[in-house]
């Protein structure tokens, strides 16, 4: 359907029970429902080669190329 209105190429994952070891949770869909939205907003707007992020706690989009620059820590007792 996205591919018929866009004329975009479209990937769809599908993140179930087995890859997070459970049930999302009310924050899981509300991060889930933002990122879909900001990347449809991208998508109708053409932009491409965009990713969308979650940086210093706000939705952002970033160049894909990113994900290759160097090492990614998360500082896990600051997030969990």
């Amino acid at each position: 359907m996205i591919k018929d209105i866009t004329g975009v190429n479209i990937i769809n994952q599908s993140v179930g029970y087995l890859a997070r070891s459970g049930r999302p949770d009310s924050l899981d869909l509300m991060v889930a429902i933002n990122y879909a939205s900001m990347a449809a907003d991208l998508a109708m707007e053409g932009a491409s080669g965009r990713m969308v992020a979650l940086r210093g706690g706000t939705y952002t989009n970033v160049p894909i190329s990113v994900t290759g620059e160097g090492v990614k820590r998360v500082d896990v007792d600051e997030l969990y």
